[in-house]
């Protein structure tokens, strides 16, 4: 383990990080805290370095929990040369602090904090303390809490505030540097880029905004007016929430950082050419305007610098024009273009490309694609890279067929330098490599291995493992002679999955077989092809998914300049809207995207559509997500050069390869999930929630008895009731208001109930304005047909942003306007309802749900 983890301390260092604060939970079990494990791992893998790993102590449990938890942990790690010591004193940061200091027993108070600090200094522990005095969603920082508690901490920082206390960051920063100032009191400042919110694993649907580079830029700069010597990074490697370690499509964060920390440093490099990033959300409504920015950093160039560009779609036209902007090259400056995507949305993708100029200088390249899509949001990205870390545009052709159950890609390639590798994407989930590793006709399988209870050995016929991973390990990890993880091409060994999930990548002929052996010698076999097609299979020994490529880094260089690489995959049968784009690495870190394809697609349909031409995106303040209450301008652009100065209702042409879908049959999950069986997001269902016999007699369906419900993926529903979403109710009795969906929060989306008499009740909650949380808007569209107990009922909502309509067993049953508002903000969905304003959870059956964005 100490290998990989050497290679990201030496990454960090040198991005200008010097030490890490490793998180850990309280395990409210009461036993380790969760991750400490890793503590002496990681100090074992910055020896030798000029970095240092401290703590962080995150959820509270109790103050007792704590004190046991800091007396194992710095007893066993805290004399390590590389643990953080200041004046002699262990350095530990705190994420909880006092901010729920009136909520117990989760929040603590000032007295247990006294109490922790005495009771270590009892032991021989001698803390310095970093609080994190950030105030929670739309509060102001708290001086006052700060004074009363100045005996139990010595340096202060906001950890996350600056998208979403009720003040500026600059304020914040101001206020609290001037209060360390006159308590003798250290200030550390924050550098945050924005926050993702963990949308892809569930947990978590919060989001503060990135707006293209403005907020981590904003944090740099009042950084360096208040000279701060010490500065978090919130955060490095937290990969499903907010990472600035390089990553796909947002390796220009730390090569920003690696600038800002300089500066910070005083210790500046300025680039011999320009040094321009490019910024801008992955994805769009089409509707809502594309903001791209330019983030310029010093270089020793003479002014001025011209920056340009233009968007091309997806037939590989020049559709839009950015018109030049001049900066300083020898300062930090930024640029900015708004697009109004409604009058480009005949594409489902459009291409920037930017031209850099200068004096005896000009470079034109493109960057990774914005895409089109409804009826959500899926990968919630800002795109972050350099200009000048992406290839120049060079002759190269994805080409992507259906053979026989069998995907089949190729790509042609003329680059100007030796190429690395090129890694395969569909529908923007990374699903193979161009390996140099395979062999004449062989079939990749790309799968995931879990649910491991015990030791098991993974072995294939007619195949070969080509690559393993498993998270929180390395190959040939042994402990007390027991077998962690270890793989060759011949056999893959695990003891478990407590580490997480692995990564398995297998090659062979059309007829290869996985076989499994568990410690009992009993064998199992698992077949490529049903794995593929059904995406999940599973016994009691193990499981195995249909997922995206996790072992592409352990892949040998391509090491080629020219050619032409074919790959083939078990893979399940390709959908109409199923996109693909290649990325191509070379030796030096070059990156070039290909432009995405729809192989089979028959064309690119195009029709009318009802749209919202709206300011209002992801980076827009909505509630208590965003800038919130600021008011503050969202753009670099003034107000009336701006596309839109309200939402207007627009009729354009849509591409139909826009449209985003997915289809839940309720016949069963697989070790508690349930495969979404159009696009890739699974639903995590218990068992007691299924019964036998669904709408059609068939398979199964769900069963609500009023007590239970389950969240649906954080932001996976229509957004302003767009598109279509259709499902099957039998509901058990009539007579009281059910909530049958209810989505809370204050993002737009529709709740669905049942009135006494069994009509259906569609309810769409959103912001008309989006500074004020607490306002919300209702609409409602009541139909005319009462649903029978005991009767299956067809139920299909259809919206554009004219007009929502409801139909019951295919026969409209009422129409309403849509209001002309959109706000993306927080909020989760529960199928089965809630208990809200007089309506209880549903009771009955439900079945057969259809999300589409047409």
């Amino acid at each position: 383990m100490e290998d990989s983890l050497a290679e990201e301390v030496k990454i960090a260092l040198n991005h200008g990080v010097d030490g890490f604060f490793l998180d850990f939970g309280g395990d409210p079990g009461k036993g380790p805290a969760h991750w400490s494990h890793l503590l002496p791992f990681y100090l074992k893998a910055a020896e030798g370095m000029p970095f240092q790993v401290g703590i962080c102590m995150d959820t509270k449990i109790s103050k007792d929990y704590w004190v046991r938890e800091l007396k194992r942990l710095l007893k066993a790690n805290g004399d390590h040369p590389n643990y953080p010591r200041y004046n002699g004193k262990y350095v530990v940061c705190t994420y909880q602090f006092l901010q729920w200091e009136n909520q117990q027993p989760g929040g603590w108070t000032i007295e247990e904090w006294k109490q922790l600090r005495a009771e270590l200094k009892e032991a021989g522990i001698e803390l310095y303390i970093i609080a994190n005095a950030a105030p929670l969603p739309n509060e102001k920082l708290n001086l006052d809490r700060l004074e009363r508690a100045l005996d139990v901490y010595d340096c202060v920082y906001l950890f996350d505030a600056p998208g979403h206390a009720e003040e500026t960051p600059e304020v914040n920063n101001e206020k609290l540097a001037d209060f360390c100032r006159k308590n003798g009191k250290r200030f550390m400042a924050c550098l945050h880029p924005g926050y993702y919110g963990a949308w892809l694993w569930g947990f978590n649907d919060f989001y503060n905004p990135f707006r293209g580079f403005d907020m981590f830029y904003r944090m740099f700069a009042s950084a360096r007016k208040h000279k701060a010597q010490w500065t978090h990074l919130t955060t490095w490697n937290d990969l499903v929430e907010t990472a600035v370690l390089p990553r796909v499509f947002t390796f220009g964060l730390a090569h920003t950082l690696k600038t800002y920390s300089s500066y910070l440093k005083n210790s500046p490099q300025p680039s011999e050419t320009p040094d321009v990033l490019a910024a801008y959300l992955r994805e769009l409504l089409p509707g809502e305007v594309l903001r791209l920015e330019l983030h310029s950093l010093p270089s020793q160039v003479k002014p001025p610098l011209t920056l340009s560009g233009k968007l091309y779609d997806l037939s590989g036209k020049a559709v839009w024009t950015l018109p030049p902007r001049s900066v300083s090259a020898d300062q930090f400056a930024r640029a900015e273009w708004v697009v109004p995507t409604a009058e480009l949305a005949a594409s489902p993708v459009l291409i920037p490309e930017f031209t850099v100029t200068a004096k005896d200088y000009s470079r034109t390249v493109r960057t990774p694609a914005v895409y089109l899509v409804t009826p959500w949001l899926q990968n919630a990205v800002t795109v972050n890279v350099p200009l000048a870390q992406m290839l120049e545009d060079f002759p190269n052709t994805l080409a992507v067929g259906w053979n026989q159950g069998i995907l089949e890609a190729s790509v042609d390639f003329d680059a100007p330098e030796e190429i690395r590798s090129i890694l395969l994407f569909r529908n923007d989930r990374p699903i193979a490599t161009f390996s140099p590793e395979l062999k004449d006709g062989e079939i990749q399988l790309v799968s995931a291995l879990s649910d491991v209870p015990r030791a098991i050995t993974v072995t294939v016929e007619n195949g070969r493992i080509l690559r393993a991973v498993k998270k929180g390990q390395q190959n040939n990890s042994v402990w007390q002679n027991e077998v962690l993880f270890r793989w060759t091409p011949d056999k893959l060994e695990t003891a478990n999955a407590n580490f997480g999930p692995h990564g398995v990548t297998f090659a062979g002929s059309e007829d290869m077989k996985i076989i499994v052996t568990n410690a009992k010698g009993e064998k199992s076999e698992f077949s490529p092809v049903e794995i593929a097609n059904r995406r999940r299979v599973s016994n009691a020994d193990a499981l195995f998914a249909a997922e995206p490529e996790m072992t592409w880094l352990l892949d040998s260089p391509l090491a080629a300049k020219k050619g032409k690489k074919t790959i083939r995959l078990f893979a399940q049968p390709p959908r109409e809207t199923d996109n693909f784009f290649v990325r191509i690495e070379t030796a030096s870190g070059k990156v070039h995207f290909s432009a995405p394809i729809y192989p089979f697609a028959k064309e690119n349909r195009i029709e009318p559509r009802k749209i919202l031409g709206t300011l209002n995106t992801l980076e827009s303040t909505s509630g208590g997500s965003g800038y919130a209450f600021r008011n503050e301008p969202e753009f670099l652009t003034p107000a009336p050069k701006l596309p839109y100065r309200k939402n207007l209702l627009l009729t354009r042409p849509v591409s139909a390869l826009s449209v985003r879908s997915g289809i839940w049959h309720f016949d069963g999950a697989v070790n508690g999930v349930e495969t979404d069986r159009y696009g890739d997001r699974d639903l995590a269902i218990k068992p007691e929630f299924y019964v036998d016999g669904g709408f059609d007699g068939k398979g199964k369906a769900l069963s609500f008895n009023g007590e239970r419900s389950f969240l649906f993926p954080a932001r996976i529903w229509p957004l302003s009731g767009f598109g279509t979403m259709s499902f099957y109710l039998k509901p058990e009795k009539t007579g009281v208001k059910q909530s049958v969906i209810f989505k809370d929060g204050w993002y737009d989306g529709l709740s669905v109930n049942l009135l006494e008499d069994g009509r259906v009740e569609i309810l769409r909650t959103y912001l008309q304005d989006l500074t004020e949380q607490n306002r919300l808007t209702f609409q409602r569209l009541t139909g005319k047909t009462g649903l029978k107990p005991g009767e299956w009922a067809k139920i299909e909502i259809k919206g554009d942003a004219e007009k929502l309509s409801l139909y019951v067993n295919g026969k409209l049953d009422g129409t309403i306007r849509q209001g002309v508002f959109r706000s993306h903000g927080n909020g989760r969905v529960s199928i089965g309802g809630r208990e809200h304003l007089g309506y209880i959870p549903y009771r009955g059956l439900f079945d057969e749900l259809v999300i589409r964005g047409w």
